[in-house]
C-alpha cells in the first residue's frame, strides 16, 4: 500500500487519482512488487483506489495479489 499526503476532495476521484494508481502497479510490478491500494490522506479525509474504510470494494475480484508460488 502507498499513502500520499494529498488533498482529498469530496466527490468521485478524478480520473488522475485512478492514473496514478494504476501507473504506481506498473512501476512497482517492475520491481516484482504488488501494489494493492493507493491512499491519499490529508488532515481531515481518506481516499482509497481499491479498499473503502468499512472493507474491501464490492466489486468481485479486486483482490488481484498473486498467490505465493
Amino acid at each position: 500500500m502507498v499513502l500520499c499526503d494529498e488533498a482529498v476532495v469530496v466527490g468521485p476521484p478524478a480520473a488522475s487519482f485512478t492514473a496514478q494508481f494504476e501507473a504506481g502497479r506498473l512501476l512497482a510490478a517492475e520491481h516484482d512488487v504488488h501494489l494493492v491500494d493507493w491512499v491519499a490522506c490529508d488532515d481531515e479525509q481518506f481516499r482509497f483506489a481499491r479498499m473503502r474504510p468499512s472493507g474491501p470494494t464490492p466489486e468481485p475480484g479486486w483482490w488481484d495479489v498473486p498467490l505465493a508460488s
